[in-house]
């Protein structure tokens, strides 16, 4: 396994941009929803290797709730975790399956050791698994651990010298990051978390200031912007006049509007009016069919997986060929009540004859 190293304790004389709480819940689910709505960047920053693979539109974010040590144990809900269509198979059993689809949960992990998670990161792969009966790609987001920014950690059990288990997964530790690097790209998600990059000697409040101009002209929504500069206030470590300094610029309007010197405050109230409402129903429109699109692949998501589990029944009840001959009809088949009473049929039914009735 990679090697580690705990966080050093801040410099003498420094403190945090905010309160210790906005570590806390709150914040964690600010920060959470971020990285959704940055999620192809997040892949393609961190993970080029995937990106491609990758069917960002047809992202479902699923909420999970674990319980880790049952029955007493804490409640634990795994709620950055993708459903995605992927371009290329990821199953080699199934070569000549028409639709892929997989898992790729993101665990953000802001402790400074990988004791717990290391403990944990399986049992959600388990969980997971057990639930979708898809491949999945785990992915640990270290806020604050000082390793290796990006790489894999490989935990092996074994028993009498022998290899029992091997996993693998993938992490990015934010502290092994050179800030410098990622402002240099062309991704608003890395400016923001520059806060938390440490590799290197570098200034931070000219790193900040370079982060914020960069939000402030960067062509996103201004909701995003505001999450994303929001992560960026809140991470921030240095003196107190440091952040002083840097929250003045938390403040800078983005886009300041030109407003007609001899505009007349009728004139004024009503264009302010109009764009308010416009603003809105824009805002509308994008939210009900952003619903739409969602709905939609979460159907699609849900008939491909009962389709796979129709055919592995079939499969293991009746044998790989018998799964072949009707694998065409199961893709053809669109409405889920359908494919929800073949699934019950095929437990019950006794031969291959009277399975094949059932797609006639």
């Amino acid at each position: 396994m990679s090697e580690e190293t705990q966080d050093e304790p801040p410099p003498e004389g420094t403190a945090p941009a905010k309160e210790d709480s906005v570590e806390k819940e709150d914040h964690d689910q600010r920060f959470k929803k971020t990285l959704k709505d940055n999620f192809p960047d997040f892949i393609k920053m961190f993970f080029p290797q995937y990106f491609d693979a990758i069917d960002f539109d047809s992202v479902v974010w699923r909420d999970k709730e674990l319980y880790v040590g049952e029955p007493i144990g804490d409640k634990v809900i795994l709620d950055t975790v993708a459903h995605v269509k992927t371009k290329i198979s990821v199953d080699p059993d199934r070569p000549d399956q028409r639709e892929w689809y997989a898992i790729i949960h993101i665990e953000i992990e802001s402790r400074g050791s990988t004791d717990l998670i290391d403990q944990r990161i399986v049992f959600y792969y388990m969980m997971l698994m057990f639930e979708f009966g898809v491949p999945i790609l785990p992915i640990v987001l270290f806020i604050k651990m000082n390793k290796e920014g990006i790489g894999q950690e490989t935990l092996i059990w074994s028993i009498f010298n022998t290899k029992v288990m091997e996993f693998t997964y993938n992490y990015v530790a934010l502290g092994g990051l050179d800030p410098l690097e990622y402002l240099e790209k062309e991704f608003p998600l890395g400016w923001a978390l520059t806060s938390l990059m440490k590799k290197g000697k570098h200034d931070p409040i000219q790193v900040a200031t370079q982060a914020v101009n960069k939000l402030n002209t960067a062509n996103i929504t201004d909701l995003n912007r505001t999450r994303l500069k929001d992560i960026l206030e809140s991470y921030f470590q240095g003196t107190e006049d440091q952040i002083q300094e840097v929250k003045k610029m938390w403040r800078i309007d983005p886009a300041p509007k030109l407003v007609p010197d001899n505009e007349s405050t009728l004139a004024r109230v009503i264009r302010e009016l109009n764009e308010a409402m416009a603003a809105r129903d824009e805002a509308t429109a994008a939210r009900d069919e952003a619903t739409a699109a969602r709905d939609e692949a979460e159907i699609r998501g849900q008939i491909n997986s009962r389709r796979d589990s129709i055919r592995r029944l079939i499969e293991k009840r009746f044998g790989e060929n018998a799964a072949q001959v009707v694998a065409s009809k199961i893709d053809a088949i669109t409405e889920m009540d359908k494919l929800n009473i073949i699934f019950d049929e095929a437990i019950t039914t006794s031969s291959v004859e009277e399975l094949r009735k059932l797609f006639v």
